[in-house]
């Protein structure tokens, strides 16, 4: 049984864990888990292991997406730090999905407990200032550091920050990626306050996440609509919808530590 828990089959290379992830109810994929956890750290042919699979294709309701996340995390906290074929960790995938992620999922593979579970605000925390020698070589400078009151469990600190810090092929960390697609405002602030030296990173293009944030609007602005036109102002300028628009607070969290 030991064997066939972590044997790999089919063009994709799949063991019968990542099976499950795609249509198994819960409980067997919990079961699953129990019986071999090794199945956990085992790649396809793409390098990905199961919580690269489920973060990137989600599966049924958020709600169950964030389940099987958390499943397979407690299972192995290592696999949030390892990186497929395209230099991805689970967490790049779930922020690079077709689908913008809930703050729950989020929350899973930063190591948090869910947000009705902690004194968090939706996992956004608080901005609060304090003394810290940024990336860019400021001696003890004052800046606004985002804490996040939730903290980061002791086990899978380790993973989550390797995660955080690790840029992916095209040299994006999980902020450069989140801000791209121009993730919700509490997802921004996650992320930041996980790891705010991220903010000061510019991606291969030379971009900090705050240019990115910015260009996400852009972009979403010149897309047509399901008719094939494109929202326009009197003045023939294109109109940015409610999700087109940047908030105050997505914007600050990415300035803020800088």
């Amino acid at each position: 049984l030991a064997d066939a828990l972590i044997k790999r089959e089919g063009h994709h290379q799949w063991t019968p864990l990542m099976i499950s992830c795609v249509r198994a109810p819960l409980d067997v994929i919990a079961l699953l888990c129990h019986a071999g956890p090794e199945a956990c750290l085992i790649p396809d042919r793409s390098g990905s292991l199961p919580l690269h699979l489920v973060a990137l294709w989600r599966r049924g309701f958020p709600e169950e997406t964030t389940a099987i996340l958390r499943i397979l995390v407690e299972c192995s906290p290592s696999s949030i730090a390892v990186q497929n074929t395209w230099g991805q960790t689970p967490l790049h995938s779930l922020l690079d999905s077709k689908s913008l992620p809930t703050v729950a999922s989020v929350r899973t593979l930063l190591g948090r407990g869910d947000a009705n579970e902690t004194k968090t605000n939706q996992g956004g925390g608080i901005l609060k200032p304090r003394k810290k020698k940024s990336q860019l070589g400021q001696q003890n400078s004052e800046i606004a550091e985002p804490i996040d009151e939730g903290e980061i469990d002791k086990e899978k600190e380790p993973f989550v920050m390797s995660a955080l810090a690790t840029p992916d092929l095209q040299n994006r960390l999980p902020l450069h990626i989140a801000a791209a697609k121009g993730a919700p405002e509490e997802v921004l602030k996650l992320l930041v306050n996980a790891f705010s030296d991220a903010a000061f990173v510019a991606n291969g293009k030379g971009d900090l996440p705050a240019h990115l944030l910015h260009f996400s609007v852009d972009e979403s602005q010149s897309r047509t609509a399901d008719d094939g036109t494109v929202s326009t102002s009197t003045s023939g300028t294109p109109t940015p919808t409610k999700q087109q628009e940047i908030s105050v607070g997505s914007m600050e969290a990415l300035l803020i530590p800088l």
